[in-house]
């Protein structure tokens, strides 16, 4: 499954109703949600910097690196959907070199702890 597939899924099913419109002047905000603690700004922010799920109303240029920092600190956080969107990044070597054997160990943790997405990407 391509990575575009598991982040949009992952945005649509953790993120606000207006993720498709993420506009500028939001991004402060979820940047200082995530600092404050909140993983699904991490995750937010993640979506935002991502290749596969940017959204061009946001203003912040493409940065696979910095998407994946935000996805590996939702998962730190316990945010089992940011540990799939770090695992897919780690399995495809976007923005971080490829790891196949530690992006299946955070699908399965996020498996583990009840995350349909991290099963099904476990069983790949």
């Amino acid at each position: 499954m391509k990575i575009a597939s598991i982040v949009v899924m992952l945005a649509l099913a953790a993120a606000p109703p207006a993720f498709a419109q993420v506009a500028a002047g939001d991004v402060p905000g979820f940047r200082s949600g995530c600092d404050g603690g909140k993983m699904s700004a991490c995750m937010m922010m993640g979506d935002i910097y991502n290749s596969d799920s940017h959204n061009d109303e946001s203003g912040v240029p493409v940065d696979n690196a910095k998407a994946a920092g935000f996805y590996r600190k939702a998962c730190d956080g316990g945010l089992m959907d940011g540990c799939v969107a770090y695992g897919a990044m780690l399995d495809q070597g976007q923005g971080v070199p490829q790891d196949k054997v530690q992006a299946a160990a955070l699908y399965k943790k996020a498996c583990d702890a009840g995350n349909h997405m991290g099963c099904t990407m476990t069983q790949q």
